[in-house]
C-alpha cells in the first residue's frame, strides 16, 4: 500500500528494514568509529554521525515522520523500552551539540550513545 494512501486512511505504513542499504551503514559506522578516539570536536562529530545514520536507516525503510525525532517515535512500541529511552537520550545529547556549541560530551556519554546507535543498528536489522 503506498505511504499516502495509508496516511488518508489513517493507517501507519510498515518500515521494511529490507529497503535498507546495510552496506552503507557499515561504510559510515567505520567512519562513527574513526571519530569516536579522535579529538573532542571529533567525538561530537561522531555522535552527530551516528544520529544520521540511523535516521538514513528510518528513512530507507520508510518510517513515518518528517524528522528523526518523529520517525523514532513511530518505531516507539515496535522496539525494546530500554532501547527507546537510550536513543532518545542519545538524539537529546545530539541535538544540545548541535544547537549548542560550548556543549560538551563526557567519556560515559559517548560510550552509552554510540552502543545505543549501534545497539539500534543491529535491532533494526535483525527486522528485515
Amino acid at each position: 500500500m503506498m505511504k499516502w494512501l495509508a496516511r488518508l486512511f489513517g493507517l501507519k505504513a510498515r518500515a521494511d528494514w529490507s529497503r535498507v542499504d546495510w552496506s552503507q551503514l557499515q561504510a559510515g559506522w567505520i567512519a562513527v568509529e574513526g571519530l569516536s578516539n579522535g579529538s573532542v570536536s571529533q567525538v561530537k562529530e561522531a555522535l552527530i554521525k551516528a544520529d544520521s545514520l540511523l535516521d538514513l536507516v528510518m528513512k530507507q525503510a520508510g518510517v513515518d515522520g518528517v524528522t528523526f525525532a518523529e520517525r523514532l517515535k513511530s518505531q516507539k512500541e515496535t522496539m525494546p523500552r530500554s532501547l527507546y529511552r537510550s536513543l532518545w537520550q542519545a538524539h537529546q545529547k545530539r541535538n544540545e551539540l548541535v544547537h549548542q556549541p560550548t556543549s560538551q560530551i563526557q567519556p560515559w556519554e559517548k560510550t552509552e550513545y554510540l552502543k545505543s546507535f549501534q545497539e539500534a543498528y543491529s535491532y533494526f536489522r535483525g527486522q528485515r
